[in-house]
C-alpha cells in the first residue's frame, strides 16, 4: 500500500500537537508529564487525528473507503505520530533534560505505592518495590522507549480497527 499524504500529513500533525502539548506542561509543570489526563489527552488526539485522516481520504475518493484500505490509513496515522512522539520523548528524557527520569521514577513509584497502600499490600510489595524502579528506569531508556513504541504500534491494531469499522464506506450502488 503507498503512504498516502493525507494519513502522513494528520499522523505529524496530531504528533506536532502531542509534541506542543509536552513542551507546554514541561515548561509550565513538569508533573502535568505524568498525570493520567495527559496520557488520555494524547490518546483523545491520535482518535481525532485518524478521524479526520480517514473522513478526508474518504471525500477525496468519491465516499468510498474499504475497511482494509482505511485501517491501513488509520495505521500510517498512528505510526507517524508514534515515530514523532517516542523521539521527541528520547530527545526530552536523554538530551533536554535528564533529571527528568528521576523525577517521571519517583512519581511512578508513588503512585504505586499509593494503588498499593489501598490494596492493603504488605512487606511482599516491598520486595516487589525494589525490582519496579530499575525497570521504570530501563522503560525510560532509550532502548526502553523504543520498545514501548514498538508495543505501542502492535496495540494500535485495536483503535485502529474500529476507527476502520466506523470510517468504511461501500460504493452506493441505489437511488
Amino acid at each position: 500500500m503507498k503512504l498516502n499524504a493525507t494519513a502522513v500529513r494528520h499522523g505529524a500533525a496530531v504528533g506536532a500537537v502531542q509534541v506542543a502539548l509536552t513542551l507546554i506542561a514541561y515548561i509550565v509543570n513538569t508533573s502535568w508529564l505524568f498525570d493520567p489526563w495527559f496520557g488520555l489527552s494524547s490518546w483523545v488526539l491520535i482518535f481525532v487525528g485518524m478521524y479526520l485522516a480517514l473522513k478526508g481520504i474518504r471525500q477525496e475518493e468519491g465516499n468510498v473507503l474499504s475497511f482494509k484500505r482505511a485501517w491501513g490509513h488509520a495505521y500510517v496515522v498512528a505510526g507517524v505520530n508514534t515515530l514523532i512522539v517516542i523521539g521527541f520523548s528520547i530527545l526530552l528524557y536523554q538530551i533536554i533534560d535528564p533529571g527528568l527520569v528521576d523525577l517521571a521514577v519517583s512519581t511512578s513509584m508513588e503512585r504505586i505505592e499509593e494503588v498499593a497502600a489501598l490494596m492493603g499490600g504488605g512487606s511482599e510489595l516491598s520486595e516487589a518495590f525494589d525490582q519496579m524502579e530499575p525497570e521504570i528506569r530501563k522503560g525510560l531508556s532509550p532502548l526502553g522507549q523504543a520498545k514501548s513504541a514498538f508495543w505501542s504500534l502492535i496495540f494500535y491494531a485495536i483503535p485502529t480497527v474500529i476507527m476502520a469499522l466506523v470510517m468504511r464506506r461501500k460504493e452506493d450502488f441505489g437511488a
